[in-house]
């Protein structure tokens, strides 16, 4: 039997690998731009990779399930170091590196040819690259200089010399001892000091400086990404006339005029070297390329509605069961952390939906691993969309680098790619939070439970639940925005462009601000 549950425990692990590296490979080739098909080699084995790190962190913690309760002897605890050290390094070094040098291309017909221009790529990405790891070096080796003692509480039985002797049952049952104050024994708190290797404290950094972004894209992500597949088959291409086609293509062609006056405006205001004209420079530009990219938003679907008669409504349809999907795992997720994480464990709910599927077959754990893959990725998944969703409302905080079929640039594969990293282990973090029946005894969840919970500093946050509440209110924000503003009207769009160009023409940018 053993054997067998061997089997099948290998079984789902490489089945698991395999879908997670054909996903992420079928992503590459499905989202790719037409210009990066040939060439940019580096970034996209960087990006194939940085995805299945995260989705193999993810399926690590049905791996460490499985070698717990049939004691496989897998060394669970230096997996998770080695995880933690590689997503840490990945975060630091591989991608920052590999964005940089795609970002900073060169001409390879300019002065000096390709060699040139590739040494100046790699100089270039170097040095931006050398700033993130000294940054982010200083800090997590003075806070592990510091921080690295994790402080568990413990509850220390005391006994006088003269109450040691033990008493026997009349029963014959095994020896006890009694602790009360008429056997001459007291309990008092105690505190054990565990130092932290610095693979594990590494991980709890990593794990700290990405809830915050788990906290503000996840809860924003939680809400857009359902609402937005649904509206996506709401809103589907219709067909249309003749005469409406050109109606829309002229009204398409009077915001391609705005825009192409606001990008030479936005040319000529970058004369200004001063600091501050720069700031706002780039603010204009992140605005310009939201517009941008709703102009081939809507390029397309008219085209859609016009050549192809509305477009394939398969395609629409498949969103919809997308989105409703969403729906489902973004309101069972909301009910759990209320009635379990937040609720003092009242109720299991979804942990006793994984222990079933768990333990339905003996040994055959693969419809656990998927429904758990599920859930824990789709917190991925609203990350991603989180960050995209922010960048369209407010484009003066962050640049969109948007995932689309067919027309995703690979600096947008590898900025997408960290933010999935950066999230990882956060993500991890909160999975043995909320589904603590499901790994208890793990490796994973004595790491987060007790050697991360306790560090220093950081216990009051874990105690509290302080990021799971701010995420909820996240959460909530996102629904009344998006029910106060639920879209962009084309009156107004047309209207802002104008704006903007009048003030780039004139001189006064600070309205732009």
């Amino acid at each position: 039997m053993a054997a067998l549950q061997a089997g099948f425990t290998i079984f789902t692990i490489v089945a698991a690998s395999l879908i997670v590296a054909s996903a992420c490979l079928l992503l590459l080739i499905r989202f790719g731009h037409p210009d990066d098909r040939v060439g940019a080699w580096f970034p996209k084995v960087v990006t194939v990779l940085g995805l299945y790190l995260s989705a193999g962190t993810i399926l690590a913690m049905p791996l460490d399930v499985a070698n717990t309760q049939m004691r496989i002897g897998l060394p669970m605890d230096q997996v998770w170091a080695g995880i933690f050290i590689t997503i840490v390094t990945a975060i630091t070094v591989v991608v920052p590196y590999a964005f940089f040098f795609y970002e900073s291309d060169s001409d390879p017909n300019g002065a000096g040819g390709a060699v040139a221009a590739c040494g100046k790529q790699t100089w270039t990405a170097l040095l931006y690259t050398l700033a993130t790891v000294v940054v982010f070096g200083l800090i997590l080796g003075v806070a592990y200089y510091y921080l690295h003692v994790a402080e568990v509480p413990l509850q220390q039985q005391r006994r006088s010399a003269m109450s040691l002797s033990p008493a026997y049952p009349p029963s014959g049952a095994d020896m006890v001892f009694q602790c009360d104050s008429a056997t001459g024994c007291d309990t008092v708190p105690v505190q054990w000091n565990q130092p932290v290797s610095f693979a594990i404290f590494s991980g709890a950094v990593a794990s700290f400086l990405g809830w915050f972004f788990f906290t503000l894209f996840g809860g924003i992500g939680l809400v857009a990404l359902p609402v937005d597949l649904i509206n996506e088959f709401r809103t589907r291409p219709a067909r249309m006339t003749v005469a409406e086609y050109a109606k829309q293509r002229v009204a398409l062609g009077r915001r391609a005029t705005a825009l192409l006056l606001l990008a030479a405006a936005l040319d000529r205001s970058t004369r200004l070297m001063t600091r501050r004209s720069k700031r706002r420079d780039r603010t204009t530009l992140n605005r310009l390329e939201v517009e941008v990219h709703a102009l081939k938003r809507d390029k397309r679907l008219l085209e859609e509605s016009y050549y192809l008669k509305g477009g394939n409504p398969v395609f629409y349809f498949a969103k919809l069961v997308a989105g409703v999907f969403a729906l489902n795992l973004t309101l069972t997720w909301t009910v759990h952390i209320a009635v379990f994480v937040l609720a003092g464990q009242q109720t299991p709910f979804l942990n006793q939906l994984f222990l079933d599927l768990t333990t339905g077959i003996a040994g055959f754990g693969l419809f656990g691993v998927l429904s758990f893959a599920a859930y824990a990725l789709y917190l991925l998944a609203c990350c991603v969309k989180g960050v995209f969703r922010l960048g369209l409302r407010i484009p003066c905080l962050i640049r969109i680098y948007p995932m689309e079929l067919g027309n995703t640039m690979m600096n947008a594969f590898l900025f997408n790619t960290w933010i999935v990293l950066i999230c990882t282990i956060p993500v991890a973090h909160f999975c043995t939070i909320a589904f603590g029946p499901y790994v208890s005894g793990t490796s994973v969840r004595a790491i987060f439970g007790v050697q991360v919970f306790y560090l220093k500093v950081f216990r009051l946050l874990w105690a509290n639940n302080a990021f799971i509440w701010a995420m909820l209110a996240v959460m909530a924000l996102t629904c009344v925005g998006m029910v106060a503003f639920p879209k962009d009207k084309a009156l107004e769009i047309d209207r802002r462009l104008q704006q903007q160009v009048d003030d780039l023409e004139s001189g006064g940018i600070d309205a732009l601000e």
